[in-house]
């Protein structure tokens, strides 16, 4: 067997939680270092990705309404919290149409 086919992939389970003003998204990553994970926020979208020797995961979420300057993420004993405060100005806004 090669490397390759010795390779796993991953999803583990991620926990949600919404309040009035964060997001926040715990799951366990054991085995996992910092060095070994990706999180970017982009376009209302939250892309979680580790590669170790073994293993690989990629998990991507639709967030919107987010704070991205806010967003903090900690790796604890295995435990992956990321914390996403919803943005202050975020609201919904009606578009008045002119006739041209």
């Amino acid at each position: 067997m090669t490397k390759q086919q010795c390779e796993m992939s991953i999803s583990p389970r991620v926990d949600i939680f919404e309040n009035e003003t964060i997001y926040k998204m715990i799951t366990d990553l054991p085995g996992v270092s910092i060095e070994d994970l990706d999180i970017r926020y982009e376009l209302n979208h939250l892309e979680l990705k580790a590669n170790t020797v073994n293993r690989s995961f990629y998990r991507r979420f639709n967030i919107p309404n987010v704070s991205d300057e806010e967003i903090t993420a900690e790796l604890k004993n295995g435990i992956l919290e990321i914390a996403l405060p919803k943005a202050v100005n975020a609201k919904t806004r009606v578009v008045q149409v002119t006739a041209g």
